[in-house]
């Protein structure tokens, strides 16, 4: 039954959505496949029971069709032409009003009940978590353009780092697979929309220096006349003007930095994520080892010697962890010497937060008319944010090492001891 309906859904959805204009360069069949092909995938990797499998298949087949007509209400009218459909091949009832649910529950705020919808949110939003993510905003914002005119790539991207804040991943499936990755999209576009900033920038100012450049010969000619004199001072007007363009390596080496220190918070986030994940597990574990498993020591006191292995590998488990993300803070002060030698990391709060407020502008504004001494801080700021990384994840890599040889031995002690006292 299940391959026949989801045979017609396709046979159905398939030739309106190729007879779609060019126009529809997102919300396409292409698009719609893929979308099936990873709902299949998370709902064979989640287990699903074959009815859920199936009603879940039949909604995502019907995603893209509300586009068909704009962009106005898409989801409402997906469900009507999926219930016009369904009802037509006298598909049941109760599974239409399943299929309906599943495909509305993607428009917040409502929010998935169960792992179909939650899968179903997932596939709907996975885009914003794919390595093509600028390809597939590009083909969005051309669909997007033909229905309410032309947007800026800027304010694009704006609206899109604005939605992708808001998008969460709900099933086990799209946490594991979809948040890190869409954390790094984050960055991404924050670096793409500081990109496009500069380029305006550039742009407006290579204009001013074209005007410059216009009126210069007749300042010159008002101030000095056509001696040698005024050719000298031509000619270091001309050098100023230069000055002022656009460095582009410069601009680079800032992309570099921003990109490296992005990339640095967010193994950071990922690593404390990890941290917190393993406390939690073992935590748990501890509890109930506490509760449950030193009531059967009576009935069973060869389980005292597991007990206590699993009890010291997860409490060194949550210590190494606890470690990874205890923070650790400098002595929070640098002096004039440090400045006036430019050693003096001032971009980090913790060389700061105990300093008067005047010191700390003195040593600002410093650095900001020092360019040496601005990137050298730079440079420093990113070696000192990668020895914290390197300290949280030793300190991870040995709280994980512990949970899973110790786990291993632990629960083959426990066996051992349960035939033992069996015997």
């Amino acid at each position: 039954m299940k391959k026949s309906v989801l045979e017609a859904v396709q046979n159905h959805v398939e030739p309106i959505l190729n007879a779609l204009p060019v126009r529809y360069s997102f919300h396409n069949y292409a698009h719609t496949v893929d979308s099936v092909k990873l709902a299949g995938k998370i709902g064979a990797e989640s287990d699903l029971e074959a009815e859920d499998f199936e009603k879940l298949m039949v909604a995502v087949w019907f995603i893209d069709l509300g586009y068909t007509n704009g962009n106005d209400t898409p989801e409402k009218r997906s469900a009507e032409m999926a219930e016009d459909f369904l009802k037509s091949i006298d598909y049941d009832a109760g599974k239409i009003k399943k299929v309906l649910k599943f495909i509305k529950v993607i428009k917040p705020p409502e929010r998935p009940g169960n792992l179909p919808e939650m899968i179903m949110c997932d596939v709907f939003n996975a885009f914003y978590a794919q390595d093509n993510l600028f390809e597939q905003l590009e083909k969005l914002r051309e669909e997007t353009i033909f229905s309410t005119g032309h947007i800026g790539k800027r304010k694009w991207l704006k609206y899109i780092l604005a939605q992708i804040n808001a998008v969460e991943y709900f099933s086990p499936y799209g946490k594991a697979n979809f948040e890190d990755k869409k954390a790094l999209n984050i960055g991404r576009i924050l670096l793409k929309l500081d990109e496009l900033k500069q380029e305006k920038k550039e742009k407006k100012s290579e204009k001013n220096i074209g005007k410059k450049d216009i009126v210069l010969p007749d300042l010159i000619d008002n101030e000095v006349g056509k001696s040698r004199k005024g050719m000298q001072i031509a000619e270091n007007k001309e050098v100023a003007i230069l000055k002022k363009q656009p460095d582009l390596p410069v601009r680079g080496v800032e992309t570099m930095f921003k990109s490296t220190s992005v990339n640095h918070f967010n193994l950071a986030a990922l690593a404390d994520h990890k941290a917190h994940i393993m406390i939690s597990i073992n935590a748990v574990i501890v509890s109930l080892v506490i509760s449950i498993l030193v009531r059967k020591l009576d009935d069973l006191p060869g389980l005292l010697i597991p007990i206590i292995l699993l009890t010291i590998v997860s409490l060194l488990t949550i210590v190494f962890a606890i470690l990874a993300t205890r923070p650790k803070l400098a002595k929070g002060i640098f002096t004039q010497e440090q400045i006036d030698n430019k050693t003096a990391n001032i971009l980090y709060f913790g060389n700061f937060y105990k300093m008067e407020l005047k010191d700390y502008e003195s040593g600002i504004n410093k650095m900001m008319n020092d360019s040496d001494f601005l990137y050298a801080s730079m440079t420093k700021d990113l070696y000192d944010l990668g020895q914290i990384l390197a300290h949280k994840y030793k300190m991870l890599r040995i709280s994980y090492n512990i949970f899973m040889f110790g786990f291993v031995v632990s629960v083959i002690a426990f066996g051992i001891s349960y035939f033992i006292d069996l015997n």
